[in-house]
């Protein structure tokens, strides 16, 4: 359907529904022979009448019947579409709110945020602060925010995850530290290793948990966190061995301050993502968010792939 057919329907729709010439071009801010025009040639279009005129106005004919049916849904459709856009365009001027640990932020959302912003400055931001990702889900799924950055959880359920980055973690201990455990195998090293672990109900702290089950080792913290920061300060401070992002230790392996433990088997990567309420119109602001973030990682994939 082009534009001027488009019109032409918008007028017959008026007319139908008022049934009077003049009053139709009074709703459409128009004049009465444009009105009679328009219908004039949607009937030579058709090659059939669709009123009957009379004194009174005009009534459907059973053609302008059946058209008019179609019409109205048509229309009605396009209405609908409009004010979802405008809804949704509305929410530049909203707030978008993002829950996120904090290590997440730091490493996978602040170093891009600042083009998002630029890019869309009418926008504001609400970054929460919840160190438990299942916080972040449970508060997306209760509609108290409006995505979540997190691992891919176990089971989404009526949740969307649309992953943008992977996370390669390890075990990490201080030299100084790991000389002084006497170990000869996997068993014998978790048996004298103080461990420090994230807390329960993290997604990161049950991978990893199954990650050591699968290398047979049952392992008890006696230490956990809320924060990897802690983690990090902790085994950098010689008081046991933790599992961290690689990433947020790299420079310190490069110097020697902290060890990778090689005689473990290599935490496989695991997903980072967005997640999002199903069955929610996205925002223009989240939708926005998304594809920043999705473009961005993919940018960085295909750099280091070079």
């Amino acid at each position: 359907m082009d534009l001027i057919n488009l019109e032409l329907y918008r007028v017959f729709y008026v007319v139908a529904r008022v049934g009077n010439l003049s009053r139709a071009a009074e709703i459409l801010y128009t004049g009465q022979p444009s009105v009679s025009k328009a219908i004039h040639r949607l009937e030579d279009a058709f090659e059939t009448p669709l009123f009957t005129r009379s004194s009174r106005g005009v009534a459907l004919t059973e053609s302008g019947e059946l058209l008019f049916r179609h019409v109205s849904r048509a229309l009605s459709e396009l209405n609908e579409g409009e004010l979802l856009l405008k809804k949704r365009n509305h929410a530049t001027q909203a707030q978008l709110s993002i829950g996120i640990s904090p290590m997440l932020y730091k490493y996978y959302v602040s170093p891009h945020l600042k083009a998002f912003l630029d890019a869309h400055p009418n926008l504001k931001i609400n970054i929460v602060d919840h160190s438990m990702s299942y916080k972040v889900i449970e508060a997306v799924r209760q509609g108290a925010l409006d995505l979540g950055v997190v691992s891919r959880p176990t089971e989404a359920g009526d949740l969307t995850f649309l992953p943008i980055a992977s996370i390669q973690e390890l075990f990490i201990a201080e030299p100084g530290y790991l000389a002084k455990l006497h170990y000869t195998d996997i068993p014998s090293f978790f048996g004298q290793a103080t461990l420090i672990f994230l807390e329960k109900g993290n997604v990161a702290r049950e991978y990893n948990e199954r990650y050591l089950q699968g290398i047979g080792v049952q392992a008890v913290p006696e230490i956990t966190t809320s924060n990897m920061d802690f983690i990090i300060e902790l085994v950098a401070s010689g008081i046991g061995v933790g599992i961290v992002y690689e990433t947020a230790v790299r420079d310190a392996l490069r110097d020697g301050r902290l060890k990778a433990l090689p005689f473990l088997p290599p935490i496989p990567p695991r997903e980072i993502g967005i997640v999002l309420k199903k069955g929610c119109l996205p925002t223009f602001a989240v939708d926005a968010f998304v594809a920043h973030y999705r473009s961005a990682f993919l940018a960085q994939h295909a750099e280091k792939g070079r």
